[in-house]
């Protein structure tokens, strides 16, 4: 399994974590509220007519039909915040489910026993598995015949569904991951440095970790620290490969040197170099529990932070001066309709419920609301976030566009290039120059390998 697709499973991990919609954790309302019977689903196209999109076709949403979903939920959370708020919304849809994480092996033995499912919920790392057994669907015909308006959505998560699917659609976005600048107030009163504001890039992030790395009363502190898994969303701008020659980038797009430039000079800030040993531990233990980071760039774990005894807050993601004002967001988890389902409408119907303002509204309601994938201003002004981000900068996860990320296959090859290497870099001291020919041979490579598959 690459890098990329564990870091994937480690999401799904660490995620369920913040949703409730996932197998038996703990913590999982953290993402996914717990939902009540659902209202009904707000009209989010202001030129329909007033009927629902569903009443439009009588003869159509009178037909009694059964729908059947991939989605691994635990028993309680499918049949509250699935089954029963679709069949109240549709009396004349029937939602089963087939309790199955959508691997590539789990998808093999459901079609091996003959069984189809009309949609499904995935995760990014499903993507391959999904495309590999035949089950996505380009959706577009059905957006446009049930006026379904995809600007809901912020514009850089569909690009990325674009991107992913060839210039269709093959699928919506759920639940997505949102990234921040994470920071450790105290260490900054420590050090007397004024915290960091939003607006922050990579030019200023270098010259303020200086400022705040060192030891105070036999205690290391370091400026700024990334998770060792985490380099992909702090490059996600520049391409892996060139979509015209289909060749390797890292010798033809200056960006990729200033990247590991400035990777390689926050690690060599006198002091903010960690011991090798503890490089590859979870980055999130280092800054809530060890509290001796100043600063961290990653994904926003509110279930996590919500629960750390420290004093923190946060600032948008840094942003590179050749991309003001995008930031990386992670398309995390999907829904679509499947390529063999004998109800596309009805399918499509629910997932256009599953989406809508008023359910999105309900699903989050006194909670971490950072996996939001609509846009809309108003949508978020009716929910109240958990109480225990009171006084955070919550809004910082919202003040910039995402950029469009690469796809998947780019990322596989961006884990088994940069992020199992970047130690050779940060620790062995290999120049950049020469860092940067063994990733573009080990890249040509591996798309060799996958040319031939």
């Amino acid at each position: 399994m690459t890098t990329v697709k564990r870091k994937g499973y480690l999401i799904i991990l660490i995620f369920t974590v913040l949703v409730s919609l996932l197998a038996g954790c703990s913590q999982s309302e953290d993402k996914v509220a717990e939902n009540n019977q659902a209202e009904p689903s707000v009209n989010t196209n202001e030129d329909q007519p007033q009927e629902s999109k569903d009443q439009q076709k009588p003869e159509e949403a009178q037909k009694l039909v059964t729908l059947t979903m991939i989605n691994w939920a635990d028993d309680e959370s499918w049949e509250k915040d699935w089954k029963k708020p679709v069949e109240t919304k549709f009396p004349n849809i029937k939602l089963e489910r087939y309790n199955i994480m959508p691997t590539e092996k789990d998808l093999e033995e459901l079609f091996a026993a003959k069984k189809l499912p009309d949609l499904y919920f995935a995760h990014m790392g499903h993507k391959t598995a999904l495309e590999k057994q035949e089950v996505l669907y380009d959706m577009s015909d059905l957006i446009k015949t049930h006026n379904y308006d995809i600007d809901r959505f912020n514009p850089g998560l569909i690009d990325r569904v674009k991107v992913e699917s060839g210039g269709g659609i093959d699928f919506l976005p759920f639940i997505v991951d949102r990234y921040a600048l994470h920071y450790n107030k105290d260490i900054f009163d420590k050090f007397g440095v004024p915290y960091p504001q939003d607006g922050i890039t990579y030019n200023d992030i270098v010259d303020l970790a200086k400022k705040v790395t060192g030891e105070i009363g036999g205690v290391k502190y370091y400026g700024l620290q990334w998770g060792w898994d985490s380099f992909n969303t702090m490059s996600q701008h520049i391409p892996v490969i060139d979509p015209d020659t289909k060749e390797p980038t890292f010798l033809t797009d200056d960006r990729w040197k200033s990247f590991f430039e400035v990777v390689k000079q926050v690690y060599e800030i006198p002091g903010n170099l960690p011991p090798r040993e503890k490089y590859r531990e979870y980055i999130y233990s280092r800054f809530v529990d060890e509290r001796n980071i100043a600063m961290l760039p990653l994904w926003f774990n509110g279930g996590q932070l919500s629960d750390a005894k420290m004093n923190w807050d946060m600032v948008n993601y840094p942003t590179w001066d050749e991309n003001p004002g995008k930031v990386p967001g992670g398309l995390a988890y999907f829904l679509g309709v499947t390529s063999f389902s004998e109800h596309k409408d009805e399918a499509f119907q629910v997932i256009d419920y599953l989406l809508s303002d008023e359910y999105t509204i309900q699903r989050y309601q006194g909670k971490d609301i950072s996996s939001l994938v609509l846009k809309s201003p108003e949508v978020r002004q009716q929910i109240k976030p958990d109480p225990k981000f009171e006084g955070i900068n919550y809004e910082a996860l919202f003040k910039m566009d995402f950029h469009p990320n690469r796809t998947q296959v780019e990322e596989d090859i961006f884990g088994k290039t940069v992020i199992e290497h970047m130690e050779d870099l940060i620790y062995d001291h290999v120049d950049i120059n020469t860092h940067l020919r063994k990733l573009d041979e080990m890249a040509r490579t591996l798309i060799k390998e996958m040319e031939k598959k």
